[in-house]
């Protein structure tokens, strides 16, 4: 058992990390940097340059709203530690009774870490742990995306905690393996087909990658947004490059790069990297694939994923792999060992249904 409080200085450090976990990759918010200030202003800057005929308001105005902008860029890139601050007052003022400042105590039973202070109890099933990360000295546990609890760094840096973290994302592993294989046997009792599709991280990521790359090209991929970002900056361009107005238009590929750097990005090498980083992270080497009367779902060590057969909307097939591609950009990647078998199930499985339909 380990026993500590948690200080102020603490929970600010884990606002903190939440802050630039939301905000993303490092370069992401560079560039988001970039658009904020440096380009946006050089663009207002460049426009008014060239017509100098412009109302006096409309010139005030855009610059205004330039200056604004860039004040708002450089606090949410800068300032990481002030908002972290407010949000933790926030938090404060809304739970003014939280007993969150008491003395910690968090141990393992039964396969549940319990954590308690004072009165309060939580608890988290070990096999819900999906990772320990460490900033700034906390030992941060986490649930997902979520934070259960931070450890402050004097109990995070000691020998005992190593040694517990240790044997605790062990004994995590070891139960999600096993209630992989639970879950796996009743998935296939319920399933037509089922497989299990072992492969090395690498392919996974690599596998991940092309997934994304092919559900741009088909109606699935694009969402309206999507397509704005990519017609809104050509059309600027050709307004400007009608009016003569060369400085403004320079600017615009730079601002379409940037509102399209999530779809971009996919063709890097750097992708296929990030997705590598996830996959390690979660600790996945396969899945089982299992084909039911009205989903398809996969399950992995981390979750179940559920795929609505009827929310089909595409299917590829490249070098004997087939990738299926779902409504809002789901995507299934289904491998060459057992795509030809998955593909008859699936013919035999969508026969029935027909005669069914007709009967």
């Amino acid at each position: 058992m380990f026993r500590y409080t948690v200080t102020e200085a603490d929970y600010i450090k884990m606002a903190k990390w939440m802050l630039l976990h939301q905000r993303g990759e490092k370069k992401t918010a560079i560039f988001r940097l970039l658009l904020a200030t440096v380009i946006q202003m050089g663009a207002v800057f460049g426009f008014l340059l060239t017509h100098p005929d412009t109302k006096e308001w409309i010139r005030i105005g855009l610059t205004v709203m330039s200056v604004i902008w860039a004040l708002l860029g450089i606090y949410r890139f800068f300032f990481v530690g002030l908002r972290a601050r407010l949000l933790l007052n926030r938090v404060k003022n809304q739970n003014p009774g939280s007993l969150f400042w008491k003395e910690h105590s968090l141990s393992l039973k039964n396969d549940r870490l319990i954590l308690t202070y004072s009165r309060e109890q939580s608890e988290l099933a070990v096999r819900d742990l999906s990772a320990v990360e460490h900033f700034e000295g906390l030992a941060l546990l986490l649930q997902g995306r979520a934070v259960f609890e931070p450890v402050p760094e004097e109990i995070a840096v000691s020998p005992r905690w190593k040694e517990f973290e240790e044997n605790l994302l062990a004994l995590a592993a070891k139960k999600k393996e096993e209630e992989f294989r639970k879950t796996a046997e009743g998935l296939k009792k319920d399933a037509v087909y089922s497989a299990f599709v072992q492969l090395s991280r690498e392919e996974v990521a690599e596998h991940l990658a092309d997934m994304k790359k092919k559900s741009l090209f088909c109606r699935a991929g694009w969402s309206p947004l999507m397509l704005f970002n990519l017609l809104f900056p050509i059309a600027i361009a050709v307004y400007f490059v009608v009016v003569e107005a060369w400085l403004p238009a320079a600017v615009c590929p730079l601002i379409l790069i940037l509102l399209n750097w999530p779809v971009l990005s996919v063709f890097l090498p750097s992708f296929q990297k990030k997705q590598l980083k996830n996959v390690e992270k979660a600790g996945e080497e396969g899945y089982l694939v299992t084909l039911e009367k009205e989903n398809i779902r996969l399950l992995t060590l981390e979750r179940t994923h559920t795929f609505r057969i009827a929310e089909l909307r595409k299917a590829l097939t490249t070098e004997g792999r087939l990738y299926l591609i779902f409504e809002s950009q789901k995507m299934l990647f289904i491998p060459e060992a057992a795509a030809q078998d998955f593909v008859e199930a699936f013919k035999r499985q969508k026969g029935i249904r027909q005669k069914a339909g007709r009967a």
